[in-house]
């Protein structure tokens, strides 16, 4: 793993002059605590929940070493099978005004708890949500600190996301992209105050964001089973929805790195948002600018749910979403055909997609494994074609079901394509 080096780096890793740090191991708990006590009421607690990733890991904490914050507080809540993620954290040589606390659950409590946990035990007065995978910038928490003297009720704050792959390189096209979709940009930086707007857009990114320590304990995360993996997002709209009026900043500038790798759970869980989607599906009551907001937030996520509703072969909730108002269908003619054979054949459209973007090559067959691969394939394609034609039959009821839908694809909404001039229009 490529780490970057210099300054910052050479500070993070050297021996604390003038502070002693003890380490204490007592019932699958370290502690590496600073001696001389800590200011609780300038305290920022970092929260890391990690599982089986001590390289990636490794890369976070150093990250949160280079802070020039103080004093500032690292909290890890490991699931980890092996003590490797423990070994590491033993051996991390902290710089002045820096502590560790080390949880490790036997047996795992899952993410979701884990990260529930480390909120529970968050000393400062303010905290930071963090994943194993992800990377602070230099002076991101100084910088989204001092976010909080722009106004008196500030919530929460954050700046600009980049996006970089499983070896720490960044993706300059997928950060653009990224941020782009979520209007985050130098116009859009300064106090906001209509955060269910932002929630919705998903400008509010929790991962990498600054709140304030109360406001995440009053909140809490809501259970996998009700939300599914989109516990941020969830958490960024409840925060919206009970702190309407409150003030949130977007900072002009990149404080976070977030990883993009097909080994992360946003990629392998089959219950990332479909929960979530519904549920903001259903809202009511919302203004025109949270309306529109809203419509992009499904037109983002709804190709993921259809995914997911297939996968688990909710054919009916898939078909649905593939043909509500606001599905992304001007994406083009092979993505809404692969929709619709997700739909009807989910497994194998699914591990043919798969087995596409891994790059695999039938060319590098013998010719007797080709004709197997292509003799099986031609089977279950022919069975499931005709799924297919009873799917779309089954279309024409749902539509007189469902108001509105028989007309979603011939009168999609436009709720631009996530692309520079594709806005949501907010109050003034």
């Amino acid at each position: 793993m490529a780490v970057p080096r210099g300054g910052a780096w050479e500070a993070a890793r050297g021996v604390c002059k003038r502070q002693l740090c003890a380490a204490v191991i007592s019932a699958g708990t370290l502690r590496t605590e600073c001696s001389g006590g800590v200011q609780l009421n300038k305290l920022v607690t970092i929260c890391v929940p990690t599982y089986r990733r001590p390289s990636w890991l490794l890369h976070c904490l150093y990250s949160c070493l280079w802070q020039d914050y103080r004093p500032l507080e690292i909290d890890i809540s490991d699931n980890s099978p092996t003590d490797d993620s423990e070994l590491l954290v033993k051996s991390l040589t902290l710089p002045e005004g820096v502590a560790i606390r080390y949880w490790r659950n036997q047996p795992s409590i899952g993410s979701v708890e884990s990260q529930k946990k480390l909120f529970a035990a968050a000393r400062g007065r303010r905290l930071v949500w963090m994943n194993d995978d992800d990377v602070l910038l230099p002076e991101a928490v100084s910088s989204m600190a001092a976010g909080f003297a722009r106004a008196p009720d500030v919530v929460a704050a954050h700046g600009f996301r980049q996006v970089i792959n499983a070896d720490g390189e960044v993706l300059p096209e997928a950060t653009a992209r990224c941020n782009a979709e979520s209007e985050r940009s130098p116009q859009d930086a300064g106090v906001h105050r209509d955060l269910l707007v932002s929630a919705l857009l998903k400008q509010i990114s929790p991962i990498g964001a600054m709140f304030l320590t109360d406001v995440v304990k009053t909140l809490g995360l809501r259970d996998r089973t009700q939300v599914g993996l989109a516990v941020d997002t969830d958490f960024a709209i409840r925060l919206a929805q009970s702190y309407r009026g409150s003030a949130y900043v977007l900072l002009d500038r990149m404080t976070i790195q977030s990883r993009r790798a097909s080994s992360t759970l946003s990629y392998t869980a089959s219950d990332v948002i479909w929960r979530l989607y519904d549920m903001v599906a259903s809202m009511k009551g919302l203004s025109a600018a949270e309306e529109l907001a809203r419509e992009r937030f499904l037109r983002w996520d709804g190709p993921l749910a259809v995914r997911e509703f297939a996968l688990a072969h909710r054919r009916r909730q898939a078909l649905r979403v593939l043909l509500s108002r606001t599905y992304p269908h001007d994406r083009g003619v092979a993505r809404t055909a692969y929709a619709a054979a997700l739909i009807a054949m989910p497994e194998l459209a699914f591990g043919v997609r798969r087995w596409m973007r891994n790059g695999a090559d039938l060319g590098n067959q013998t010719s007797a494994s080709r004709q197997q691969t292509h003799s099986g394939m031609g089977g279950r394609i022919f069975v499931s074609f005709r799924r297919l034609a009873r799917t779309f039959r089954a279309a024409q009821g749902l539509s007189e079901t469902v108001p509105g839908i028989g007309d979603a694809i011939a009168a999609p909404v436009d709720v631009g394509a996530g692309v520079p001039g594709s806005r949501v229009s907010r109050p003034s």
